[in-house]
């Protein structure tokens, strides 16, 4: 969910960044709204494969990132990955615990602050927090990878297991109908493979020279059937779905991704709203889940039945509140980081 600086940007892959949070938008939004009265929840469920959306740009943007300077300190490099999500996400997980100490009178559980509880059979607040944590351990594994070898083809068989074991897991740890959200869906070592993907395919095209002509009439012929699997996978929940659906999903994710990166820039992405979702996503993903709760409280004070209003009024909530986070939070966040002199050593490229 990161950003890279103006003059590091790639179009394309900011339409991609912007397509993975309106999934998890309308995910989150449509299931609160209308999930007690739509029937077909694959309808709605189908966005909450925007993470692995994210997942896959995470791992191919960083890996670019290293790529371009493999000289670059590895302590440097987690600690700037670190910096980059740990200030935002702590004054939302404050916000978060504020609002259920309130509703529930709900002890803090400072796994939160080491960023476990995605390991937690249930997790048992601020559930969005789950995909930070994996993020959190890629950074952590992705350092210790760097740190210790510099063989790009050892690096490149490490990540090619990384592929695969996340689903070998997943088909015999997992069970079927879990009822909990935790552990089964979110540990790290069962999601890893979607950062993994991202990672291969920055290899390769840093690295192995693979150069495509891809016209951009051909990107939705990528994009729609990746949106269809989502459907499927959101339709059909069982353990071949969640082991072998979700590794097909990666891989139709990364070849979106590479479509995306060859093609010219599409008009579509030049769109202020594309762009504020694509800048504003981390602050988005965040701050939505609070906007989605305090709209549900908000709207049953004041007796508003209509559903169209709750939903149109929850967006609007959540993007208010997401622009004034990026612009109050996110932003001298970054500035900060940018400012600490981290492993003085020197680097050519700007992080994200």
């Amino acid at each position: 969910m990161s950003t890279f600086s103006p003059s590091e940007r790639i179009k394309n892959l900011d339409l991609l960044r912007a397509l993975a949070i309106l999934l998890v938008i309308y995910f989150h939004t449509t299931q609160m709204v209308y999930g007690k009265v739509i029937d077909n929840k694959a309808i709605y469920n189908l966005g909450k494969f925007g993470v692995n959306f994210f997942f896959v740009l995470s791992g191919f943007l960083i890996t670019r990132i290293y790529l371009k300077d493999i000289t670059i300190h590895p302590g440097k490099f987690w600690a700037k990955r670190f910096l980059r999500i740990y200030p935002p996400y702590i004054i939302t997980l404050i916000g978060s615990w504020i609002a259920v100490s309130y509703a529930r009178d709900a002890s803090f559980d400072w796994g939160y602050i080491f960023m476990i509880q995605n390991f937690y059979i249930a997790i048992p607040f601020f559930l969005v927090s789950w995909s930070l944590c994996v993020e959190e351990h890629f950074y952590l594994i992705y350092t210790i990878v760097i740190f210790f070898t510099k063989n790009l083809k050892a690096q490149l068989f490490f990540w090619i297991s990384l592929c695969i074991i996340p689903c070998i897991c997943r088909y015999f740890i997992t069970p079927p109908n879990v009822d909990t959200f935790g552990y089964y869906t979110t540990a790290t070592y069962l999601q890893m493979d979607s950062i993994a993907f991202g990672v291969l395919a920055a290899y390769f095209i840093e690295k192995q020279g693979m150069r495509l002509k891809i016209s951009s009439g051909l990107i939705f012929v990528f994009i729609i059937p990746t949106l269809f699997v989502c459907y499927i996978l959101s339709s059909y929940e069982n353990q071949l779905t969640l082991s072998l659906g979700q590794s097909l999903l990666n891989i139709m994710v990364t070849m979106v991704l590479i479509a995306l990166y060859y093609a010219k820039p599409l008009s579509i992405a030049n769109l202020k709203f594309v762009k504020f979702n694509a800048q504003a996503a981390f602050s988005i993903y965040l701050i939505h889940p609070i906007c989605i709760h305090l709209s549900m409280v908000v709207y049953s004070k004041l007796g508003i039945s209509n559903l169209y209003v709750l939903h149109f009024g929850m967006i609007t909530a959540i993007y208010v509140a997401a622009y004034a986070f990026h612009r109050s939070i996110e932003m001298p966040s970054i500035k900060f980081r940018d400012r600490l002199k981290i492993f003085e050593k020197k680097s050519k490229i700007k992080y994200a």
